[in-house]
């Protein structure tokens, strides 16, 4: 088993989010997977080493780092740990921005990628994720005519690319959702789109069970 260091996902002023991927058997059982961190060529001063979220299903490693210095230049390598033996991958590099260099956020909102009776996968783009900073990004999703009782959907963010699983709708019923988003430039509000779940494939037979 290997695992391999990719570029930053994203960085602002004071935070990264670092990503590898990890090589190997899919049945290996991975006991801890993180990141050593350090300033640029100061590595002889101490590093940081922050255990990451592994993804078994993905193959991914994850970590979000903070308290950093900002227009700063980090070295990163990725690890993972397997039977008492650790494996590295290689050294990269990331800057963080200057406070001036976080850009207000580019976000689209896309049409649903599944739809069923009662879910729907939303959707929707992060064009500048790399000058986005530290971003909150939420869907919003309202039944029609029910716009003041909307229901806040969490979302995941692959490098721009942003989904949300809204769950517990209603069979045959028109729905309208959004895409917010905020970050140190403040907040923005992407294109409000519509659709309608998929009617329910579940008989009713006046209202009770004639079966019985």
């Amino acid at each position: 088993m290997k695992v391999e260091t990719l570029k930053a996902v994203s960085a602002s002023a004071n935070e990264v989010e670092l990503a590898g991927r990890i090589k190997g058997a899919k049945n290996e059982v991975l006991v801890e997977g993180g990141f050593y961190i350090w300033e640029w060529g100061k590595k002889d001063r101490g590093c940081r080493v922050i255990k990451g979220k592994v993804d078994l299903e993905t193959r991914r490693l994850k970590a979000k780092i903070g308290l950093l210095k900002p227009e700063t230049v980090y070295a990163f390598v990725s690890y993972v740990e397997d039977k008492g033996f650790r494996m590295e991958g290689d050294i990269m590099n990331v800057k963080t921005l200057a406070e001036s260099e976080i850009k207000v956020l580019e976000l689209r909102t896309d049409g649903p990628v599944f739809i069923s009776e009662s879910t729907a996968m939303l959707s929707g783009f992060l064009k500048n994720y790399r000058n986005a900073g530290k971003a909150t990004l939420t869907f919003s999703i309202w039944e029609k005519g029910k716009e003041n009782e909307p229901k806040q959907i969490k979302v995941k963010n692959t490098f721009g690319v942003l989904t949300g699983d809204a769950t517990g709708l209603r069979p045959d019923t028109d729905y309208s959702y959004t895409l917010l988003g905020i970050n140190d430039r403040g907040p923005v509000l992407g294109d409000t789109l519509s659709f309608r779940t998929k009617k329910s494939s579940v008989p009713v037979l006046g209202g009770y069970d004639r079966g019985r």
